[in-house]
This record gives structure tokens, sequence and C-alpha cells, in this order.
């Protein structure tokens, strides 16, 4: 990691303010937020390349309240060189003359591997459009503004901020989601910043709700969509509506300490598919194998442990790095920084509801771990030590009717069921 940010300031990789990084995004909105540690906006910056080589390109968008409305006025870059890591350029204007929507800024590699498209929305009285920017050698400007075809997308009350878009890992498909008007995919040509082919998914089992998320799976196949309480993977290569959309799951209603739920989508460099909710949490719900289809997607909820709670749209907005004959993603990623990523287990529990005993199955893979009983809320209500795989019995009549979550927690590995206590 070089450098990461809140858009309230930009860090380095010791977690300290880089030279000169301090006020990034300033005005009522800065003041407001930042002396909480975030900036309220989602996918509403990211960092790229120069293609000169000699520093990186901190773009975003800054908010501004007027009496009416909330705006996103103006797209603004800040530039730190490599030298020194320090922030030589500081909230330099791109574009103000068109007010931004909200959630679904996007880049990809330009197709001569050196250059960056920039994709970003406006939205004006009489229509909406998309926004091509191209960043080369001689800086970042609007390339092209074109009206966008599914105008409900970015007219709806719910699609600035509510949805999301991202590219395919392997640079040729776009989609974006707003639970209004339904999945949009495009064939992309890097080459062009062309959007071609363009067909709209009517999603029935995502009921309109402001929070949504969208992430496209590493073999480009399927598109997972999410909102508070549901996910869905659309398959990409079929038009059957039988086959088309399966449901993988819904929010289980557990509180660590704000309700679990569902919210954006990132692919991670490991080939998971990270999910953050709606509220600061400590854990991101995991899609471990987003290349299988239907539930052998292998989808966990809080599936990733975190040292501390997330705020929702603090998931990283990734640019596709991968491109042009490299593998879009590493399975064999275990750790980063040298901290393991300990990804959730499904555990097999019998029987399940149960009114007094439980049977645990303990993989074959643990030797020794500690076994854990805990309440929807996190709270810790059993624990004990355990020194071998295979059946393990759990006693659990005395405990009050309601839903409860075994653990067992063995090295970096984590296993987790759910278990509903009955009369």
């Amino acid at each position: 990691m070089l450098l990461y940010s809140n858009a309230c300031a930009i860090y380095d990789s010791t977690f300290q303010i880089a030279s000169n990084g301090e006020d990034i995004n300033p005005g009522d909105i800065h003041d407001a937020w930042c002396q909480y540690g975030e900036y309220p906006a989602k996918a509403n910056s990211i960092f790229l390349e120069d293609p000169t080589g000699e520093g990186v390109y901190f773009i975003h968008k800054n908010i501004v309240n007027t009496p009416t409305d909330i705006t996103l006025p103006d797209l603004m870059y800040s530039y730190i060189n490599y030298d020194q890591l320090e922030v030589i350029e500081k909230n330099v204007k791109i574009d103000s003359v068109r007010s931004k929507m909200s959630g679904y800024m996007e880049a990809i590699r330009h197709q001569n591997g050196v250059d960056w498209w920039l994709v970003d929305y406006t939205v004006s009285q009489d229509s909406g459009y998309m926004l091509k920017f191209l960043l080369d050698s001689d800086g970042i400007y609007l390339r092209e503004q074109e009206e966008f075809v599914n105008q409900t997308s970015l007219h709806g009350p719910n699609c600035s901020s509510g949805g999301q878009a991202c590219f395919s890992p392997d640079g040729t498909q776009y989609v974006k989601f707003c639970p209004q008007s339904g999945l949009d995919v495009f064939d992309f040509d890097r080459a062009t910043c062309e959007f071609s082919n363009y067909r709209n998914i009517v999603v029935p089992q995502i009921p309109n709700d402001f929070f949504s998320g969208v992430a496209i799976s590493p073999n480009g196949r399927y598109v997972y969509i999410s909102n508070r309480t549901q996910l869905v993977q659309v398959d990409l290569t079929t038009e059957d509506p039988l086959d088309q959309i399966v449901f993988i799951d819904e929010y289980d209603n557990f509180i660590d300490p704000f309700p679990t739920n569902f919210a954006n989508m990132q692919i991670g460099p490991d080939c998971r598919i990270y999910m953050t909710s709606t509220n600061g949490v400590r854990s991101l719900h995991v899609i471990n194998n987003p290349d299988e289809k239907g539930v052998a997607c292998n989808f966990v909820q809080r599936g990733l442990k975190l040292r501390d709670s997330n705020n929702p749209g603090s998931i990283p907005n990734h640019p596709v790095f991968r491109l042009d004959g490299d593998e879009v993603c590493d399975p064999t990623i275990t750790s980063v920084f040298n901290i393991p990523i300990e990804v959730v287990h499904d555990l097999d529990i019998y029987p399940n509801p149960t009114s007094d005993e439980v049977t645990i199955l303990i993989p074959d893979a643990i030797t020794q771990g500690q076994l854990r009983i805990r309440s929807l809320t996190g709270d810790l209500l059993y624990q004990k030590a355990i020194y071998q795989n295979g059946e393990h019995r759990l006693q659990l009549a005395d405990y009050e009717n309601g839903l409860y979550l075994i653990e067992i927690l063995s090295d970096s590995r984590v296993y987790l069921a759910r278990v509903v206590k009955v009369d």
C-alpha cells in the first residue's frame, strides 16, 4: 500500500497524513463530517497512476448543501509525487459546470495500457448524461458527454448514492444498477470508451430500496446485486428468465453492534467479492467462490472479521488493474500486510432447529481451537477449548428460544453456523 484516503485527507503507508495531504474537499461538509474521520459520499473518489509515471492523481468530488438540495458540483484532483509522497497540487477543479451524481464514478485503463478512462454522470433539467473523462500525459479532461440510454436510472430519487456501477475484471463489460430501473449492461471498448450492445435486466427479487450494490465475478459471467436485505446472482450468458436470476441469500438480522445488512461490493485481489453494510459494523460479507453458479458461490455473511468498525462507504473504489493477459485476481492470496485473511467457512450442525442438544461436525482441518456460542447481538454466551475433530455435542436446553451463532476459531480459520433453539 502506498496511499489511501477518506476523502478528508490523504494518508501514507504509515497511517499518517501525507505531506500537505490535509483539507481535501474543503467546505462546510468537510468541517462537519471530517472531524469524525469520514466524508459522507461513496464511490466518489479514486486513485489513478499518472501516465507519465511521476506520481498519482487522487480524483474526488465535493458535496455542497444548498437551501433546496445537496449537490456535487466539482470534480477535482489532488496530485501526489512519487519522490517525496507529497501532495503538490490540491483540490484542483476538473469540471465545475455540471453537478455530478453520487456513487457511480468508475475508472479503467485505456487500451494503450498507460492512460485512463474515468466515467461519471450528470443530470440536468432536460436529460441525464454519461461523462467520459480521459487521463493522459497532458492531464485529465472531459472527452465526451453522451446522453444516457436509461434516463430512469439517473432521474430516480434513490439512484444517486443508492446504486453502484463497475467494469468487469477483463475490461470488456460495464454494469450499472439502480433498484428503480434495473440492471444496465454494456459491452465496452477500452480504445474508444464506447458503450455498446445495451440491455436492461429487470431484477424483481430486489425491491426498490435506497442502498444497493453490484459486482462482477472474475470470469465475467455473473453479476451480483444486493440491497439492504437480499443478494441475487444474474447470469449474463443466458436470457432464460427461469435460469438467469438466482436468489443467493437474505440478511439474517444479526447486529454487530448495528444491523449487518447488505450494501456495496468490490472484488478483491484474492478473487473473492467483499460487501459492506449500511452501518458501521465489525465485519464484511464475503462471496468466496463468485465464479460458481447459484449458492455454490459460497456467500458467507460476516465472512471477514474486522478489527474495528468500518464505514458503509469505506470499501475501496479500485479501478481494474490486471488486464491484457494477466490473471484478473489471485486466489492464493491469504494475507495482507502479513495479517491472515480470516475468511469464515460453513459449519455443519444437526438437528436444526433443536429443543435441547445439537451435534457439531468439527472439520478435519481442526486439531485444536475455541468453540463459542454468541447471541445475535454478538454477546459471548459460551466458550470451550476443543482438541480434536469429529462430532461434538452441545447442550442448548437451558437457552431461551431464538437464533444463536455457533463459532469455531482455529488458527486463521473461522467456522460459523446458525442454530434455532425451540421448545
